[in-house]
């Protein structure tokens, strides 16, 4: 399974409602909206699907979305929005084809192209800015984007830690969690099972934590807009970069490295950056932050190595956290919902959100295919900590190994709207790929069985800590 220029999630927005025949120049005059003063961007065509509506349309690569039913669009966020907000049987679609602006009529379906968003930004006489954050990309394999963040701000406080030592240590390597109802966050490090906790707290960092009210009603001391906005301008003036989640395109962590336009506008880095060698500018203020602070006891390369063991084991002998199924249960929980033929007539067919169970299942399979291949190398390359049970440990590694290729294997049944499969995501496809789990659930069962080989005679305790 192959991610190329297309993010998490990025192709979803595009999925919806175009079709139609005609095409005719429309005058400037009624491109609305003028560019952000810090950033301009613009949404280019990358890639047609041969034989989709808009090849139909007759859509080309490096044409540019300017309108949509009568609204500018400048990113998939906003193309979403004017997707969700369009009515009748036909919109208006305005395209810019080098100097030419384009109007045609489309109808509801899918489009089929692959888009990309153009960004240039201009920095300011008043702009603040933490220079040295290493750029975000999905081609750096680094596909759980907080881990990723963390490593790149604890470079810039000057310590190198590689993704898959991150990874391993956290055990986000090592776990699998399914939401039964389709929720595209089961991979995050955060969510259910707190990996995120993990990882900080064996690192010895401090952490400080910001949640808007909007999305986190029951926590206490939530901010508003103002309040966030504040916390960030105070964090970058320390020289602390913040990790922020849903800055640019859909809600995936980056990292906010400065502001500008009086204090209105952040610099940051994200996963939707595309090349951009300079930083580049928050679309939506993150209803969830981070900062990493002081560092204080800390466990030792090899104490950490080990306790990656019982993080796995317990996530692998519990059921559920905070309702996201865990280990064998998980897999379990993704075959029945992949079974569960009656649950997929309700899915809309005229546009796909973050919650559509065919982007979900793709974004789902694909990071537990990675996250296996990182475990596989972890143990492999730090089998010596566990002393005599090195042996065991490099053939744990071989039944992650025996995994990543069952699923490989399998990607043949999986429809990823994000490498553009524009496949209907058939009964017999989801049949197929609840096979590969099967398959793939009895050697997590071996897995974890030898897990608590390993810890029994390597004396590893329990791992109790679950909370920030």
């Amino acid at each position: 399974m192959r991610r190329g220029l297309f993010a998490l999630l990025g192709l979803i927005v595009i999925a919806g409602a175009l079709g139609g025949c005609s095409g005719t120049r429309v005058p400037e005059s009624q491109i609305s909206a003028a560019h952000p003063k810090s950033v301009e961007r613009e949404l280019r065509v990358e890639k047609v699907v041969e034989g989709s509506q808009a090849h139909r349309l007759g859509l080309k690569p490096g044409d540019i979305i300017v309108e949509y039913d009568g609204k500018r669009v400048e990113t998939l966020a906003e193309l979403s929005e004017a997707i969700t907000a369009a009515s009748g049987p036909e919109i208006k679609l305005v395209i810019r084809r080098g100097e030419k602006l384009i109007d045609k009529t489309a109808q509801p379906g899918k489009l089929g192209v692959h888009l990309q968003v153009i960004a240039r930004v201009h920095r300011m006489p008043d702009a603040k800015v933490i220079e040295g954050i290493e750029p975000l990309s999905w081609e750096s394999g680094e596909l759980i984007s907080f881990v990723a963040c963390v490593r790149r701000v604890l470079a810039y406080y000057g310590e190198q830690y590689d993704y898959k030592y991150l990874m391993g240590i956290s055990g986000t390597a090592f776990r699998i969690q399914f939401f039964d109802g389709w929720c595209p966050s089961s991979p995050d490090p955060g969510c259910g099972f707190n990996c995120a906790a993990v990882l900080l707290r064996t690192l010895g960092r401090k952490s400080q934590t910001y949640f808007m009210k909007t999305a986190f009603q029951n926590v206490a001391n939530g901010l508003d807009e103002a309040q966030m906005r504040q916390k960030i301008v105070e964090s970058i003036d320390k020289g602390l970069p913040v990790i922020a989640i849903d800055i640019v395109n859909v809600p995936e962590w980056g990292i906010i490295t400065g502001y500008q336009n009086n204090k209105q506008d952040f610099f940051c880095r994200s996963y939707f950056d595309y090349g951009m060698t300079d930083y580049n500018i928050v679309e939506k203020i993150p209803w969830m932050a981070m900062t990493i602070g002081d560092k204080g006891e800390s466990l030792s390369g090899e104490a950490a190595v080990r306790q990656s063991l019982a993080v796995a084991y317990k996530v692998g002998t519990t059921e559920k956290f905070d309702g996201y199924f865990a280990g064998p249960a998980a897999i379990k929980a993704w075959i029945a919902a992949l079974e569960n033929e009656a649950s997929f007539a309700t899915v809309s067919a005229k546009t796909s959100n973050a919650q559509d169970p065919c982007s979900t299942n793709a974004w789902i399979y694909e990071t537990f295919e990675s996250n296996r291949a990182v475990a596989s190398d972890f143990l492999k390359t730090y089998a010596a900590a566990f002393g005599k049970m090195q042996d065991a440990t490099l053939q744990l590694a071989g039944i992650y190994d025996k995994q990543v290729e069952l699923l490989k294997s399998g990607e043949k049944n999986v429809v990823s709207p994000f490498t553009g499969d524009m496949r209907p995501w058939t009964q017999a496809l989801r049949s197929k790929e609840a096979g590969t789990l099967r398959q793939v659930l009895k050697l997590e069962n071996d897995a974890i069985e030898l897990i608590g080989t390993i810890m029994e005679v390597c004396d590893i305790p329990p791992y109790k800590a679950d909370k920030m």
